[in-house]
């Protein structure tokens, strides 16, 4: 996307940077330097952030007075809802981009049935259906801090803290060895290639999507292919056709796919009538005038670069409520 939003002699407007590589990176012309990570999930300031959690501590440091990063960042990416419990003092709003689907995915040698109902999963991810009860199949989740991992443990019913005890669940590992949770070889959100012919692990329909079609850099997929969920009713959706309307969970006839919205996280400060307004990030993030019918926001208005990474358009993109009010 930030090959695309660039002001009118073509200089780009935002950059941002994958959650994962040794590489570091520098966010400003003068300092800001942040050094790489190898998968590592825990945040550190200053460290490359693996994880909505971790992106949107990034983003309070970057806006606490006394930080070291401090003014190093604008935004976050996230796939899952601004949190208080990650921005200390930092007030935001979480700005809607667009609609996402989760499904889960199984190796192509799958012993795991491809097609599988809202229960079916909900028992896997509690070890009470087919191989999960002995710990023969596996249910994997992605890394901790991950939005990916905070949604998928809601749609199957289960909280951190039901995790904590890597006794309890024995067949649910964040590992990519399939190893005991908690290990030293956590699992990145997307990132299929390890998985076998006896585990399932969520993945977002539209990094699948755009991973397939080339749209990234790195192909995760490995041997992988989409589950589909099938709803009460014993119609199902083939989630590479994402649809908005359908997938919330809920228990009702409509439980095909898990769709979710993602933000951009953006302190109010930058944003209309904040006190460091920010014309850039204005025009970028913000549908100032939703009551128009015109978007305003260059990023809602590139709904070609949304649809080519999978996500699907949603009405109420560049608005958002206040999260963490001051």
């Amino acid at each position: 996307m930030s090959e695309v939003i660039v002001d009118g002699s073509n200089n780009k407007l935002i950059s941002s940077w994958n959650a994962k590589g040794s590489a570091g990176f520098q966010t400003r012309p003068s300092g800001c330097n942040y050094i790489g990570n190898n998968g590592e999930s825990a945040y550190v300031e200053g460290r490359r952030a693996n994880g909505s959690g971790a992106g949107q501590q990034a983003l309070r440091d970057a806006f606490t007075t006394g930080k070291t990063t401090f003014g190093c960042l604008d935004f976050a990416r996230s796939s899952s809802a601004a949190s208080a419990s990650n921005l200390g003092t930092v007030e935001v709003k979480g700005l809607a981009l667009a609609t996402d689907s989760l499904t889960f995915a199984v190796n192509k040698q799958t012993a795991i049935p491809r097609k599988l109902t809202k229960q079916n999963l909900i028992d896997a991810y509690h070890c009470n259906f087919g191989g999960f009860t002995t710990g023969a199949w596996k249910a994997l989740i992605p890394q901790a801090g991950s939005g990916t991992r905070s949604t998928w443990l809601g749609k199957v019913g289960l909280t951190e803290g039901d995790l904590t005890n890597p006794a309890n669940l024995p067949c649910v590992t964040d590992q990519a060895d399939l190893g005991t949770r908690g290990g030293s070889n956590p699992l990145q959100e997307h990132d299929l290639r390890t998985l076998n012919g006896t585990s399932i692990a969520p993945v977002s329909v539209a990094q699948w999507v755009s991973m397939m079609g080339g749209g990234v850099d790195s192909d995760l997929r490995g041997s992988s292919m989409l589950g589909t969920i099938t709803a009460s009713s014993g119609e199902l959706s083939y989630p590479i056709s994402l649809n908005t309307s359908y997938g919330n969970l809920a228990g009702t006839a409509d439980d095909f796919a898990a769709t979710r919205t993602v933000f951009n996280v953006v302190p109010t400060s930058i944003l209309t009538g904040g006190a460091n307004a920010n014309p850039t990030a204005i025009s970028v993030f913000e549908d100032t005038d939703p009551a128009a019918g015109t978007n305003t926001s260059m990023l809602c208005n590139r709904t070609d670069v949304l649809a080519k990474y999978g996500f699907a358009p949603i009405a109420t993109c560049g608005t958002g409520s206040i999260v963490n009010p001051q």
